[in-house]
């Protein structure tokens, strides 16, 4: 999503959105975002009367979820699910539709509407090179080094490994299920946050050795 400003807005940062207003009419109702989104999803939930629930990465779980009753679920990677008012499945011209909806019954510019969420720190989605075979074996290893680490204050492991370094600074690592890859991910609220997880996420394995990701403030 671009606004009239020109500035492009990642799937979990416009589902703050979604999330928002569904609450506004909908109070506790449950939402979904996945291991590759943005810690706000939570915080945004929580703020107007809902809860938020971290799953896997991948279609099913979502469209499972939403099938048990959660009110919106959305992945990063762009696909974001209605049960509130809709079917329960991704649809991008529906969602392209309710952002224009919810701009018209605020009278806002989506730039003033999205100016009310906090900015983070963050990177895309990095991707690094691993066979196939040898995921297993590097996960184990990573996992191992991050069990004796007093940097981590919490992980999750539903889905590779999310690791917080505070409650508003996480990396992913997660072995990708359809491509060789590893998974990377970062994000912080302060200055400098992202670059002191990739320092740490660098010593973790030679494979990240060279990581150099680019740092995006909104």
């Amino acid at each position: 999503v671009v606004d009239e400003l020109g500035i492009t807005y990642s799937n979990d940062k416009i589902f703050l959105l979604f999330v928002k207003h569904a609450l506004k009419k909908v109070k506790k109702g449950k939402v979904l975002y996945d291991v590759k989104s943005s810690y706000l999803v939570e915080d945004v939930a929580k703020a107007n009367g809902g809860e938020a629930e971290l799953i896997r990465t991948g279609h099913p779980y979502f469209i499972e979820g939403i099938k048990k009753g959660a009110l919106l679920g959305a992945e990063f990677s762009g696909h974001t699910f209605f049960g509130d008012r809709y079917l329960g499945f991704d649809d991008g011209i529906y969602a392209s539709l309710r952002v224009l909806e919810i701009m018209d019954k605020e009278g806002k510019k989506l730039s003033e509407l999205m100016a009310e969420f906090p900015k983070t720190f963050h990177t895309t989605e990095l991707k690094v090179d691993i066979p196939e075979s040898e995921k297993a074996t590097e996960m184990a290893q990573i996992r191992s080094k991050l069990a004796s680490s007093p940097h981590i204050v919490r992980k999750v492991e539903i889905d590779g490994i999310r690791g917080y370094f505070d409650p508003q600074a996480w990396f992913l690592i997660r072995p990708s299920n359809t491509t060789p890859h590893l998974t990377l991910r970062f994000e912080a609220s302060k200055e400098g946050g992202v670059e002191a997880m990739v320092e740490f996420v660098q010593g973790l394995s030679e494979r990240f050795k060279d990581l150099a990701p680019s740092i995006h403030f909104s």
